[in-house]
């Protein structure tokens, strides 16, 4: 009964991080100076929508969650400290592992950032697993994105529309 059990923890984990490792980067835009304007990003995600097959056009996000520094650490158990800035959206409703972050790694710190995310990420597809499953996919699905300095984590059920509204809030 339990051998079961392991092998399927085994095999989600394995796809996670299968998901995530293989998650699309864009190329670095060197050198160059980008900031974002989080009220925009917020606004912009909060009209967002995606295509639904069964129920239509729903709201990407639905009351937009936007977590602070504290929140990020003690909600979803994130070590910020080597954050220099950092922006995180959730949907308002529990059961969907729709997120955004947006994070400015301290200089020299970009490689234990990366770590602490697929750690994270590992985590919460572990949740999800038992919580909600459909969600799985979700975050199987992590799309990373490099823009300038920062490093950009969606979850969602249309990244691409995420990435657009992340787009459309650059200073």
């Amino acid at each position: 009964m339990k051998k079961p059990i392991v092998v399927a923890m085994v095999l989600l984990l394995t796809l996670t991080i299968l998901g995530c490792a293989g998650a699309v980067t864009e190329p670095e835009t060197g050198s160059q100076e980008i900031a974002f304007d989080f009220d925009v990003l917020t606004q912009k995600l909060a009209e967002a929508t995606y295509q639904d097959s069964e129920l239509g056009e729903q709201p990407l996000f639905g009351d937009i969650n936007v977590m602070d520094e504290s929140a990020v650490n003690d909600y979803l158990q994130i070590d910020t400290t080597d954050f220099e800035e950092m922006y995180c959206a959730r949907h308002s409703d529990e059961t969907k592992a729709s997120l955004v972050l947006v994070i400015k790694p301290k200089e020299g710190a970009e490689d234990n950032v990366k770590s602490i995310m697929h750690t994270f990420l590992d985590m919460y597809a572990a949740q999800y697993s038992t919580y909600f499953p459909p969600s799985v996919k979700m975050i199987e699905d992590c799309y990373t994105i490099n823009k300038g300095d920062y490093i950009i984590y969606t979850i969602s059920d249309d990244n691409q529309a995420v990435i657009n509204a992340i787009n459309q809030s650059k200073k």
